[in-house]
């Protein structure tokens, strides 16, 4: 094999990985995250990330609240351990009555954490 060759292999290679999305779907984690409520506060536990082989595959979270409803999503941690309770103070003028809780897959979808109060 010609060494140009070879390296447009590996590059082609390099370039497919590094398209892949990097958040974590609602079903890759184990266990899967749940939230609870207190006062102001809303702490959700989350799980590791299965759908990658290594064991030190941590998920990092990211919260943003829109008027009743606090959109969760996950991106893998390689390098560091990351917490698995994850913390995210609420506004005043949300209610936490009716606020929801959801996780933002990387196809756009959204699933419903379940919450305790």
């Amino acid at each position: 094999m010609k060494p140009a060759l070879g390296f447009s292999l590996v590059a082609f290679g390099l370039a497919l990985v590094g398209c892949r999305s990097p958040e974590v779907a609602f079903t890759d984690m184990d266990p899967r995250p749940a939230a609870s409520i207190a006062g102001r506060l809303l702490t959700v536990r989350i799980g590791v990330d299965t759908n990658i082989p290594s064991s030190e595959v941590w998920v990092r979270v990211k919260a943003q609240v829109k008027d009743s409803t606090v959109c969760l999503a996950g991106y893998p941690s390689y390098y560091r351990e990351e917490s698995r309770v994850y913390s995210v103070p609420l506004p005043v003028s949300a209610n936490s009555e009716a606020l929801a809780v959801v996780w933002v897959n990387p196809d756009g979808s959204r699933v419903a954490v379940p919450v305790t109060k």
